[in-house]
């Protein structure tokens, strides 16, 4: 018969088949046996369920789950095990019925810290820093204003520059219309030819009889 301790040292809890829980059963022996015999710890009366299926015990402060039957298997969280280790809330299973393990209050083991990941301060000093978001948001937007500062000013030189190129344009042509003699571009049907007139005629009066006729 297994040694009684005077403390808690775990609990059995019953699964129910709906899931959830039933009854529990506090263990202060170093073993508990599963089976169909009345000499077992906790019976489990169903056919596949041999007289000592299984047991969980106590060794140098670990738990452990063995598996007794040589015909049916015991599962430890789903997976079929011989020997195995078992932790907190572990559930293990034997033919149709379920259990889970839970140690005592005090020896619940706490959820392990997550070692820190931060870089010291020292570290960091003289290192170059990775901007932030928002860094670089401001820093694409005063490129962009720059960028567009500058477009608009080449914008802006390049429009004086043409006003200023047709503003010449416009004043050689005045001078050049200013120095061309008025006749130029005239059509020559219309152009004034002294040559062609001849002879100056004079008018000549042969009395009352006739009239004055140019010759």
């Amino acid at each position: 018969m297994a040694a009684m301790s005077e403390q808690l040292l775990g609990e059995i809890v019953v699964i129910k088949r709906n899931g959830s829980d039933g009854a529990r059963f506090p263990l202060r022996l170093k073993q508990c046996t599963f089976g169909r015999d009345p000499e077992c710890d906790i019976r489990i009366q169903i056919p596949q369920v041999e007289e000592e299926h299984a047991k969980i015990y106590f060794d140098n402060g670990k738990v452990w789950l063995q598996n007794l039957s040589s015909e049916y298997p015991t599962l430890l969280n789903s997976k079929r095990v011989d020997l195995q280790e078992v932790n907190h809330n572990d559930l293990f299973t034997i033919t149709q019925r379920s259990f889970r393990f839970e140690f005592p209050e005090g020896r619940k083991p706490r959820t392990p810290r997550r070692s820190s990941t931060k870089t010291p301060l020292k570290a960091l000093q003289g290192s170059p820093r990775t901007p932030s978001v928002g860094e670089s948001l401001k820093t694409s937007i005063s490129k962009l204003r720059r960028n567009s500062s500058i477009v608009l000013e080449e914008n802006e030189a390049a429009l004086s520059a043409s006003i200023s190129r047709e503003n010449s344009t416009k004043w050689n042509k005045i001078k050049e219309k200013e120095n061309t003699p008025e006749d130029v571009g005239t059509p020559s049907i219309l152009k004034r030819n002294d040559s062609a007139k001849g002879p100056e005629k004079k008018r000549i009066s042969f009395g009352p009889n006739l009239s004055p006729e140019f010759f």
